[in-house]
């Protein structure tokens, strides 16, 4: 079982590294052909082709300065029967084109499914908490307290 953790957490800090780098292609491979996605930007959701929307990542990827680095920090991860969640706070930080200086933590959760001997994303979910004063606004001041 320790071995398929270890798959697990492999597939998220690979991708996590291939977006650091710029590496669209192999960050986009490790999701599933038929991918559900709940990111942080709008639509609410993206699903298959959606998901892999090389495009949109390198136009993301185009208004840093740098790099952007993501990482998930000490992630909880169950697996049985082929399936695996992941869960855990998540830390990306880079600079914008503009200069501004971006740190940002977010909740990340992810379930994975084997195929053959490789783990492939089926659906992430990475969300900000909201501020609950009537606002509306993404609270994304805050930092882990654990």
């Amino acid at each position: 079982m320790e071995h398929e953790i270890d798959g697990v957490h492999t597939v998220i800090t690979a991708r996590n590294a291939a977006l650091a780098v710029g590496d669209v292609s192999s960050f986009l491979a490790a999701l599933a052909e038929t991918a559900v996605s709940y990111d942080l930007q709008p639509p609410l959701a993206f699903v298959g082709s959606a998901a892999h929307d090389a495009e949109g990542v390198r136009a993301w990827l185009a208004t840093w300065d740098g790099p952007v680095t993501v990482e998930m920090r000490d992630p909880a991860i169950r697996v049985a029967a082929g399936l695996a969640a992941a869960w855990g706070l998540s830390h990306m930080r880079g600079t914008k084109k503009d200069g501004e200086e971006i740190e940002l933590w977010y909740r990340s959760s992810y379930c994975l499914a084997k195929a053959g001997d490789d783990w492939r994303i089926v659906h992430e979910h990475h969300s900000v908490p909201m501020m609950m004063d009537g606002s509306g606004l993404a609270a994304t001041h805050l930092t882990p307290q654990i």
